[in-house]
């Protein structure tokens, strides 16, 4: 069961998406309209959602998507009178917002809170909208600190079953999965946190390892379909198009790179010195053309690297306590960045 909750947190953190990749590290609440709340929420469900969302940014969370965590919104209207206003009458509006943050999973309410409104318009409608931008939020503080409280005192007791839930993930050599569960822990649990980017520094380091050699494999299979391609236009006698073809061969492998230097050396034997120097000029155009585009995606690897640069992180000197450099600590966000970016997960775990 309570495997299934850690689950459901990295599920649903990635039922939409992270904003940026400063949200990664933060607590997340989402903000949710339940079914049982009232008919004036569901009406403005978009306006209420956007400015609690808003407060929740606000009161130091991220707020993104249905999470596991979630504040859930109920307008209720207390009284509407209407007061005449010359050529339009206007309703006046007073009513209490309610707010709870809990656990979605299993209804667990953290906190409550209720916030009273009152606003006028010419339109019930606004009049509804002008209540609730009026309420003076800056009330709410301690329930949003109760909240967060709630939510970090989870994510404590849940650690051992977190990393359990991290190392299943390696040992599927599922590592950005690994990465990301890992980094779903607040920032603000100091201890924890650094304890987190350790092992997932370990586990971008077998990551990397797997990419490398996942990258061999791709090589060692790309350069036998050159090596057969170049066979194939040597037994028809055609050497211009067998030595075309090994341009695109990368050396590496010893077996292969013995059959490589040995067509080089059969489709050479049967071309003229001419035809030799005219293909060594193509293929000179050929990569230097190559390289153009090579040179060109590296500026843009760069910029793109530059802009992750100017990202400031909270808790910099525990940071330079883990004596991880700060590149690496980026690309670790990055990886569950990308992961909550490009995964949509739905957060009923069966």
């Amino acid at each position: 069961m309570f495997i299934a909750c850690i689950s459901i947190i990295i599920y649903s953190i990635g039922t939409i998406q992270a904003q940026t990749i400063q949200d990664i590290g933060k607590v997340v609440l989402g903000v949710k309209v339940l079914s049982s709340a009232s008919s004036e929420t569901q009406n403005h469900k978009d306006f209420v959602c956007n400015k609690i969302r808003q407060i929740v940014t606000q009161a130091g969370y991220s707020s993104y998507g249905d999470n596991t965590f979630i504040i859930s919104p109920n307008v209720i209207i207390n009284d509407v009178s209407i007061a005449e206003g010359g050529m339009r009458n206007i309703y006046i509006i007073s009513g209490e917002l309610t707010l709870s943050i809990q656990d979605q999973d299993n209804g667990t309410v953290f906190t409550t809170t209720s916030l009273p409104f009152k606003g006028s318009a010419i339109k019930k409608d606004v009049a509804i909208k002008n209540a609730i931008s009026n309420i003076d939020f800056h009330t709410a503080a301690d329930f949003f600190e109760i909240g967060k409280t709630k939510i970090l005192s989870y994510y404590e007791d849940q650690e051992n079953l977190i990393f359990a839930r991290a190392d299943s993930y390696v040992m599927n050599k599922e590592y950005d999965e690994a990465i990301t569960c890992l980094m779903t822990i607040p920032e603000e649990l100091y201890d924890l946190h650094k304890k987190a980017l350790i092992r997932a520094n370990e586990i971008y380091e077998l990551r990397d390892e797997e990419f490398r050699r996942q990258e061999e494999e791709d090589i060692h299979e790309e350069n036998e379909n050159i090596l057969n391609r170049a066979r194939s236009f040597l037994a028809m006698h055609n050497p211009t198009d067998a030595l075309k073809t090994l341009w695109n061969y990368k050396i590496g492998d010893e077996n292969q790179d013995q059959s490589y230097y040995s067509m080089i050396s059969q489709a050479e034997k049967l071309i003229t010195e001419t035809e030799k120097r005219a293909i060594e000029k193509e293929k000179q155009e050929y990569i230097d053309q190559k390289e153009r585009l090579e040179r060109q995606l590296v500026i843009q690897e760069k910029e793109i690297a530059l802009e992750k640069q100017q990202i400031e992180y909270e808790h910099t000197e525990s940071i330079q306590e883990l004596q991880l450099e700060r590149q690496r600590i980026e690309a670790i966000k990055a990886v569950a960045f990308e992961y909550l970016k490009s995964h949509n997960y739905s957060s009923n775990i069966n």
